[in-house]
């Protein structure tokens, strides 16, 4: 009896430590680390309620590495998670307690700052983009990213929060890239 006691204990340890390590890798970039883009969306959404519940501001960046695809196309595939993997460590380095980076596609990633207003995060996004433009990939070389940046607005969703965060995104590259640009002001 002892034993098949014993037996049940470890099997329960063994699925415990696999459920866990399956909720992980659900919600987990493979290749960065980072959240992905499922644990993004969660995230943002229960700091949206939150931030409407009470007042309280919460900005987004959308971040793009500028000209990736060159990079893959001079320097491989290999390096180029390289580079994916070193610019997420970059932005890791300077997220804040709270605040939630994901990877949510090829090379862009998303920042959510909760508590922070559109100006504030303008300068963390300042911060980190010359952090790091000034230090070179191993093997690659200065890499540049753009952002746009927006703030909630009542009667936000994640999906407009993100709509104009990218439409700011979008008009950082128009604008010759690696720099940082804020939303359209509410009309």
């Amino acid at each position: 009896m002892a034993i098949t006691l014993a037996d049940l204990v470890a099997t329960a340890c063994v699925n415990a430590r696999t459920m866990g390590e399956l909720a992980r890798m659900a919600h987990s970039d493979s290749l960065t680390g980072l959240p992905n883009r499922r644990a993004f969306f969660e995230h943002l959404e229960n700091e949206i309620k939150r931030a409407l519940r009470f007042g309280d501001d919460l900005a987004l960046a959308m971040i793009d590495l500028d000209h990736f695809k060159q990079v893959n196309d001079r320097f491989g595939h290999a390096k180029g998670d390289d580079a994916l993997c070193h610019i997420g460590m970059r932005l890791r380095s300077v997220v804040r307690r709270g605040e939630i980076l994901a990877r949510v596609g090829g090379e862009e990633f998303a920042w959510v700052l909760p508590r922070v207003d559109r100006d504030a995060a303008v300068g963390v996004l300042e911060r980190a983009r010359r952090a790091i433009a000034a230090e070179a990939v191993e093997g690659v070389g200065v890499i540049t990213v753009s952002a746009g940046v927006s703030a909630l607005r009542p009667g936000d969703s994640s999906k407009t929060l993100m709509g104009r965060a990218d439409d700011a995104l979008y008009r950082a590259k128009e604008a010759g890239r690696d720099r940082v640009v804020t939303e359209r002001p509410a009309p």
